[in-house]
């Protein structure tokens, strides 16, 4: 009776104990699943910002891709440095008209034919600054890249440490379930190698 008492007692001692470290480990996976969340909830609201920023640069760069030349000379013509040189070219032309035309006329006209590469040199310094912008707004976009990959990078990793920690509390929770065959299995065996049955 006593062996058969302690066999029994095994058993339930073995079911328990089993149970309870199947029990344990899958605590330890859920939390380990708890904290990897928290990890990357953390990590994408500190990206946040960077792939926002990286996104709203993309309007932008596309008007400045779009740059229209001809519109930049136009702009030039009518801006203050153009009416400002056309203006010195007119009074020029007056005082040498009042004065009798002595040599005045002819740098007149000569700021008047240099008109055309001044508005050439206007447009092809907005160009420059437009790609200046569109560089600048680059470095932005490429932040935002960045954060939007090391994101996504993060997703997957948590997303097969969630699996593998799922998988391990499955596991688990099958030893814990075949826990109660097995001890018994174990005591049968060794009824049967004492010679009890």
């Amino acid at each position: 009776m006593s062996f058969i008492g302690d066999a029994i007692g095994g058993i339930f001692g073995g079911i328990t104990g089993a149970n309870q470290a199947a029990e344990a480990q899958q605590d330890a996976r859920r939390d380990g699943i708890a904290y990897s969340e928290r990890m990357y909830d953390k990590m994408e609201a500190n990206e946040r910002p960077f792939m926002q920023a990286g996104i709203g640069m993309i309007p932008g760069m596309i008007d400045a891709m779009n740059f229209d030349y001809g519109k930049a000379m136009q702009d030039y013509a009518n801006s203050g440095e153009y009416a400002a040189m056309e203006e010195a070219a007119n009074r020029t032309l007056a005082t040498q008209n009042e004065a009798g035309g002595v040599g005045g006329s002819s740098f007149a006209n000569s700021l008047k034919m240099i008109a055309p590469q001044l508005m050439q040199q206007g447009a092809n310094r907005a160009y420059s600054q437009n790609m200046d912008k569109f560089n600048m707004m680059g470095s932005l976009f490429n932040a935002g890249q960045n954060a939007a990959s090391m994101t996504g990078s993060q997703g997957m990793n948590l997303a097969s440490n969630v699996s593998e920690y799922l998988g391990d509390i499955g596991e688990s929770k099958a030893y814990g379930a075949m826990a109660p065959f097995q001890s018994a299995m174990n005591i049968g065996g060794m009824l049967a190698r004492g010679g009890m049955f």
